[in-house]
């Protein structure tokens, strides 16, 4: 059953950082629930925040990784995850032991040497090693019996020796007087006295990694972490308001296009206005542009110049399709997806919903009454969009996003439309050749 507790996807921030340069380092448009989608395909490009519904739901944090409903588990996991930040290890090689050893016990699974059954380190070892890997597993009669194996090759018995000249010993880091253990045993039991009460914290929110969420052995919360990742995975709209912040603060430009796709940019889209005067060479890669929606550069080339675009003698015409390329999109009146596509802004959209009649016009205020309301003017289009396009409702750029549900979300009324320019204050373009 899933823990009861509310799951929280959130971007890494270096790396959201590090794209949200690189939006702003290109001129391109970069899906933003595509970028969301991203963060959450790998665990390392993630973090989870995790927030109790219910006040009797605790939540335990080591340190600043493993999170769990049950304080057991961060317990007996503690020591293996923070040894070496409180010990390290010291190999000291002394004289090799003497004695007539003529076998060796040695663990079946792992070629182990445990020593000689006449010396006096050989029952601990066998003790100890029963203890770590066949406790829950087995009695101790039927380990002997079934995983050591006794072997009388003098090859053996000197590898044995080699390895009982190194001598391990534990030391502490976080003390200026460091203290010095000779087993495992001893290092563990100081660590769960000393450093372990003040590792284990205890709240109603904690924030950890991915990549450490991904590998709890709590089994109600990783219930309830796949069940929030499935659904955010579906509709991110978690991350992607998480996302909204960075991307705004590098001064990104978000707006929608086609199939309310939303989409963050360096530059803000522009429709090139209609009859607006300007080079022949510009018209001509705005009229094929919008004829071949998502061509790319070749497809524009081929378009405008011709099938031999690697001549000599084309080079000229190529720099000048270019820079008027270079000047379009720079300018906003074409968009380049990230993936090297084209296409044009989608003209205002109509005030009023297909098939729904327009409002009345504002009667004629008398004299000494109040104002009325102004309508909101739309710009007009001169040309009817297909019947296939007149069903997509367009947002006109906005300073944020805004994440729409799943469901139909009726159109957004404008209240101050793009403004077209007069045909005497011409956008600047390209100076003629």
């Amino acid at each position: 059953m899933p823990a009861k507790v509310k799951v929280e996807f959130l971007p890494e921030p270096g790396m959201l950082a590090a794209i949200a340069k690189e939006m702003r380092s290109t001129h391109r448009a970069y899906p933003v629930f595509s970028a969301a989608k991203m963060f959450l395909g790998k665990p390392a490009l993630h973090r989870v925040l995790l927030t109790t519904l219910e006040p009797e739901v605790t939540l335990y944090q080591l340190g600043d990784g493993a999170i769990s409903t049950d304080r057991s588990i961060l317990e007996r996991d503690a020591f293996r995850l923070l040894k070496d930040k409180y010990y390290r290890e010291e190999v000291v090689q002394g004289e090799a032991p003497k004695g007539n050893f003529s076998n060796v016990a040695r663990l079946r699974a792992s070629g182990l040497l445990l020593g000689p059954t006449n010396h006096h380190a050989y029952q601990p070892a066998l003790r100890r090693i029963y203890d770590e890997r066949y406790k829950h597993r087995m009695p101790f009669a039927e380990f002997q019996q079934r995983e050591i194996e006794v072997v009388t090759d003098e090859q053996a018995v000197n590898d044995w020796k080699e390895q009982a000249r190194s001598t391990t010993t534990y030391l502490t880091t976080a003390e200026g007087e460091p203290e010095t253990f000779k087993t495992l045993v001893e290092v563990e039991a100081h660590f769960r006295q000393t450093y372990l009460p003040q590792e284990i914290k205890t709240g109603a929110c904690f924030e950890a990694s991915g990549s450490v969420m991904c590998k709890t052995v709590d089994r109600s919360l990783m219930a309830a972490l796949r069940e929030a990742f499935d659904r955010e995975m579906a509709f991110p709209s978690g991350v992607v308001n998480a996302m909204r912040p960075a991307l705004a603060e590098a001064n990104l430009t978000f707006f929608k296009h086609r199939k309310r796709v939303v989409y963050a940019s360096a530059v803000r889209p522009a429709r090139y206005p209609e009859g607006q005067p300007a080079r022949e060479s510009v018209l001509a890669i705005l009229r094929t542009i919008e004829a071949h929606q998502r061509c790319t550069r070749r497809d524009l080339a081929v378009k405008l110049l011709g099938e031999n675009l690697d001549a000599p003698e084309r080079a000229a015409e190529k720099t000048e399709l270019a820079t008027d390329l270079h000047y379009l999109i720079h300018s906003g009146h074409v968009i380049e997806f990230v993936d090297g596509r084209f296409d044009l802004p989608l003209p205002p959209k109509a005030l009023t919903e297909p098939g729904k009649p327009e409002a009345p016009a504002p009667a004629t205020a008398e004299k000494g009454a109040a104002p009325a309301a102004l309508p909101v003017a739309a710009a007009e289009i001169s040309t009817p969009a297909p019947a296939a396009e007149a069903a997509v409702v367009e947002v006109q750029p906005t300073a944020e996003i805004e994440i729409a549900a799943p469901a139909p979300v009726p159109p957004v009324v404008e209240s101050e439309p793009e403004a077209v320019l007069p045909p005497s204050d011409p956008i600047p373009a390209p100076p003629a050749d």
